[in-house]
């Protein structure tokens, strides 16, 4: 009776939202509101779309398959646990049609980069700048709780992961390109999906890099990501919920091996995420440099979960050739199915930020080993529907296991690096020493030291023996333009300590380190 129930709603919910609003758009304006051109596969939009496609079946196939015998997941087969959720399905069907009428002519199914509409920031969108988006996923959650299997679940996870792409890489590029600084205003005063929750905060807000020879330290370069960790991150969590329920269901230590990752990296993206924001935070008279070098610390620590998760895999993957177990292939692969498309959707939204930082590139490995796991585990399904070999899945775990372990270990080597102050791999003292000296009145060089603090931000520091003519004509100021824009220049540090000295001054100082 409830999967009935839920069926119906959810057939009510697209005539309405979807059917009925387009006509009733259509009978004011003139125009269905319809903006469904998506580009290519290799556009956010495109994959958005398709999510979002694939979501709505999905949530079909939800009550459809509970009719056909498919059980629910236990822990959510629960009287009231139903009940919450036809109440959640109803409001998110209210709510939705509030929203959409809230938004009047400027209502849209999808955007046109060359259309401009009026920004509304009156009504619900005073609270929430997404609240249709908000309303439907409430909707889907009440219908996945009514009907509490694998495949209703799944749909709210992709739905989840496709709003994300949508708002995040179409819709607010858009409106702030189209509503500049109006726009801007308006997302750093109202939340995204929740009230107060997702605030873009401004240019001013998060600061600037200084010019001429100031050292403002401005934001870091994870910090010029965050949108692109919170998407992974929803990702991430929505993976983590698919796969667990999948893993339970089908026995499978590949994909609960994967799931548990997802998890870890799910902490790790969020962990990376928190550094970013703890970085952006003004230095102080304690902390010179903020805490831009918390950004390294994440990178650390997710250098050595990595490490633990590819020591673990190998290790009960080896256990489990010794004492096998039996693996339901069809949950298998269609949960790992799953959750390749959400490692994908991270990886996307990660891929051109990779280098940015060892925060960044420790988040990106992160869904990159879960991607090649989802991957693993697919195969796995194959060799075991193929040949009935169900020891391809504790062998391929290992494989990933042994994957994942280099490059933990070179991500946590690289951020131990910045940590003990070792030279920037990409700078050459020597080289430094001698470009300086070949700077007219330049004597020598001594004390000169380089390290980084948070990815992005190399320092140098240095004493710099010049002719004693220098500080008699005054010239010493010119003399000091001069070398910190040869480091500039010639090596792209542009945060130095220099100290100018005459010849004999090296004499008053402690021994010097070249």
């Amino acid at each position: 009776m409830t999967a009935w129930l839920a069926l119906g709603l959810y057939v009510l919910g697209l005539l309405l939202a979807f059917g009925l609003r387009t006509f009733t758009h259509w009978r004011r304006t003139g125009d269905g509101g319809w903006r469904l051109a998506a580009g290519g596969p290799r556009t956010l939009k495109w994959w958005a779309k398709l999510l979002f496609g694939v979501a709505l079946v999905l949530a079909a196939a939800g009550p459809i398959s509970a009719l056909a015998g498919l059980d629910p997941v236990a822990p959510l087969d629960r009287a009231p646990v139903r009940v919450a959720g036809g109440v959640l399905a109803v409001v998110g069907i209210v709510a939705t049609l509030v929203a959409q009428a809230s938004m009047g002519a400027s209502w849209r199914i999808g955007v046109d980069e060359v259309e401009r509409t009026a920004l509304v920031t009156t009504g619900v969108f005073g609270w929430v700048r997404n609240p249709i988006f908000t309303a439907m996923i409430v909707t889907s959650l009440g219908l996945s709780l009514m009907v509490p299997n694998p495949v209703s679940l799944a749909a709210t996870a992709l739905l989840v992961v496709a709003i994300q792409l949508q708002v995040r890489g179409v819709e607010e590029p858009y409106l702030r390109c189209t509503h500049g600084q109006a726009y801007a205003a308006y997302a750093s005063s109202v939340g995204r999906f929740v009230p107060g929750i997702g605030r873009i905060r401004t240019a001013g807000e998060e600061g600037h890099v200084g010019h001429g020879h100031g050292h403002s330290h401005g934001v870091t370069a994870t910090g010029r990501h965050r949108g692109a960790l919170l998407g992974a991150l929803a990702a991430s969590l929505a993976m983590f919920v698919v796969e667990l329920v999948g893993s339970l269901l089908s026995g499978s230590l590949a994909l609960l091996a994967d799931a548990g990752h997802v998890l870890i990296d799910a902490g790790g993206v969020a962990l990376a995420l928190g550094a970013a924001l703890l970085a952006a935070r003004p230095p102080t008279s304690r902390r010179t440099f903020g805490w831009a070098r918390a950004e390294i610390l994440a990178a650390a620590v997710n250098g050595l979960v990595l490490t633990a998760m590819g020591l673990y895999v190998v290790g009960e993957g080896v256990r489990r050739l010794i004492h096998p177990s039996t693996v339901e292939i069809g949950p298998m692969a269609l949960f790992a199915a799953i959750g390749l498309v959400g490692n994908l959707v991270g990886l996307a939204l990660l891929f051109r930020a990779r280098h940015a930082s060892l925060n960044l590139r420790g988040a990106f490995l992160e869904v990159a080993t879960d991607t090649a796991t989802s991957v693993g585990v697919l195969v796995a399904a194959g060799i075991i529907a193929q040949t009935g070999f169900t020891q391809a899945d504790p062998l391929i775990s290992i494989v990933i296991g042994l994957v994942i372990l280099p490059r933990a270990l070179r991500l946590l080597r690289a951020a131990t690096r910045v940590l003990l102050q070792v030279t920037p791999d990409n700078l050459d003292l020597d080289d430094v020493r001698r470009h300086i000296i070949e700077l007219d009145h330049v004597r020598d060089v001594h004390d000169l030291h380089a390290y980084t603090v948070t990815s992005g931000l190399p320092v140098l520091t240095a004493h710099v023996v010049v002719d004693e003519e220098c500080f008699r004509d005054g010239h010493a100021p010119q003399m000091l333009d001069a070398v910190q824009e040869c480091l500039i220049e010639h090596f792209n540090v542009a945060h130095s300590t220099i100290q100018l000295e005459p010849v004999g001054h090296s004499g008053h100082e402690a021994p010097t380190h070249r």
